[in-house]
């Protein structure tokens, strides 16, 4: 068990000293473009599948696998560059929506119901609720 302890801790410590260490190597402006760099990788990749995994039914896996490596590909590409992570991001919105239009059997069949579930309203929307209180509204008056 202390084996245990030990290595958690020691993989504990070990984040911070790579982060130091990478930033002794790289400098200030070395850091901060590496932290832009993480950014960007997630606005390209990660931002069209959540807008379009919570609203478009026809999005495939292959069309998120895709979409992934052009918004990757494409920020790597475009580090240097002013525009590239609005390109990717861009870029990897069209690929999602292209792939997922040429292969529309790899759709999920409970993609419509999960939609569905997701867009419908509480089944507290059927009566009056204050959202901000979280008080029923016959009881406001009470107050």
């Amino acid at each position: 068990m202390a084996g245990r302890i030990a290595t958690h801790g020691g993989s504990m410590l070990s984040y911070p000293v790579g982060a130091a260490a990478v930033a002794a190597c790289t400098g200030a402006a070395g850091s901060v473009g590496l932290v832009l760099l993480g950014f960007g990788l997630s606005a390209a990749t990660f931002c069209p599948l959540l807008v379009l995994g919570i609203w478009w039914r026809r999005l495939t896996g292959a069309g998120v696998a895709a979409g992934f490596a052009v918004g990757a590909v494409l920020t790597l590409a475009g580090v240097n560059l002013d525009y590239g992570t609005p390109v990717a991001v861009a870029c990897s919105f069209a690929v999602m929506v292209v792939i997922s239009l040429v292969t529309p059997g790899l759709v999920p069949r409970e993609a419509g119901r999960m939609l569905a579930r997701m867009h419908r309203p509480d089944d507290r929307s059927s009566q009056l609720y204050d959202r901000s209180s979280r008080v029923y509204a016959p009881y406001i008056a009470d107050y």
